[in-house]
């Protein structure tokens, strides 16, 4: 069984969940698997990845949990934890099935408070069993002596890294090994990881805002020219300050910053950067703050773009660090940068994501196209249509 506990989880699952419970507490979604390598799977993977999802049915949440998220998610309410003692995966929410090809479909429907939940334990599964098929002998030496690289190499240049490598891992185990190493070193800029169970585990800080969705579910149900105006109001009256680290690119970064008040500038803590040129959005960010005549030194900008190069991710660390609050959130290059112990190849990591595709209000309303355009046009997600008509709505 690989995913054994509610918190095998990333921090932003909790957060969303928590937020949708509050605002959009009967709307239903419809997320759809999206793979970008367009990998066919081995015969019968589909019912390996619908065995995972239905043991998941039996996880129920442990005390060691709920004091964790009571001492740590301060921005969590107390009764919070109490629905959390209730709550159980329904494997029913969740449908997978392969084509003639080998291509997946994996289809999660159900109230969005409750199907948030699945999005990255369902990627862990489907990244880790497919690992097993390309490789059962991962080379645990070569990575321990690599991710040491890596230690030593954020240290010495006082780069402040999280990791966010849980929805495309190589395995549980190898995540572990890695957040393990990452821990007994000590380094003061090692801020956390975003999967909560071993944040639990190991003393770490949990680390995460929001999601892509919650801006797309939004647009959907009330409109694209306020979208990022009205996620910005309605988070803050959820977290009240906290957890003030805003998601800026669904609609293109150019969109957000344009609408970007003083106001919300002043009240969220900074924002991540997760798709286009991570420099030249940089200056962008900057250039918006200075407008707004708010210091740009007492923001964040947190890059969670792909980061897999350590010369790049200093160069972006260089150019930024005397001019803004930083840190980086790096996912695979810390998860999934694994040799076969036989062959000695890297492990190609999947390019897999699970994404909002619908929503609608209450159960008994319309269903609504959510989109997302990105930065990067390899990351736009969602209906071709809708996506042209949010484009002249907004003028992209």
């Amino acid at each position: 069984m690989i995913i054994t506990h509610i918190t095998d989880n990333d921090l932003y699952s909790f957060s969303v969940n928590y937020f949708y419970m509050q605002k959009l507490p009967r709307a239903v979604g419809q997320y759809k698997f999206v793979d970008r390598n367009g990998t066919v799977y081995p015969k019968g993977f589909s019912d390996e990845v619908m065995d995972e999802v239905k043991q998941m049915a039996n996880i129920k949440i442990t005390d060691e949990e709920i004091n964790y998220i009571q001492n740590k998610c301060y921005f969590l309410p107390p009764f919070y934890t109490d629905f959390l003692r209730g709550f159980r995966f329904d494997p029913s929410e969740v449908k997978v099935i392969q084509d003639k090809e080998g291509h997946l479909d994996v289809t999660i429907e159900g109230p969005l408070y409750r199907t948030v939940f699945w999005e990255v334990p369902v990627l862990a599964i489907i990244s880790e069993l497919y690992h097993k098929h390309l490789s059962s002998k991962p080379d645990t030496k070569a990575l321990l002596e690599n991710n040491d690289k890596k230690v030593k190499f954020f240290a010495d240049n006082d780069i402040k890294i999280s990791e966010f490598g849980t929805r495309r891992r190589y395995s549980k185990e190898i995540q572990e090994i890695v957040i393990k190493q990452f821990a007994d070193a000590h380094t003061s800029n090692f801020v956390g990881t975003s999967n909560v169970y071993f944040a639990m585990k190991y003393g770490l800080t949990p680390i995460g805002t929001m999601s892509h969705q919650v801006i797309s579910s939004i647009a959907a149900l009330y409109g694209y020219e306020q979208a990022n105006f009205l996620a910005m109001e309605m988070w803050q009256d959820v977290f009240k300050g906290d957890l003030g680290i805003y998601l800026c690119d669904t609609f293109t970064t150019d969109v957000f910053l344009h609408n970007f008040s003083k106001q919300h500038a002043k009240l969220f803590d900074g924002v991540r950067l997760d798709s286009g040129d991570e420099i030249e959005n940089t200056k962008k960010v900057i250039a918006r703050y200075r407008q707004l005549r708010i210091d740009p030194h007492s923001k964040t900008i947190v890059y969670s773009n792909a980061l897999d190069s350590l010369e790049y991710i200093k160069e972006i660390n260089d150019f930024a660090k005397d001019k803004v609050l930083l840190s980086m959130g790096i996912g695979t290059f810390l998860t999934c940068d694994v040799e076969d112990k036989n062959t000695h190849k890297k492990i190609e990591p999947s390019n897999i994501v699970i994404k909002l595709f619908k929503v609608k209000i209450t159960e008994l309303t319309e269903w609504k196209n959510c989109i997302k355009i990105s930065d990067d046009e390899g990351k736009h997600i969602g209906n071709a249509s809708e996506m042209d008509r949010c484009k002249k709505t907004l003028g992209i």
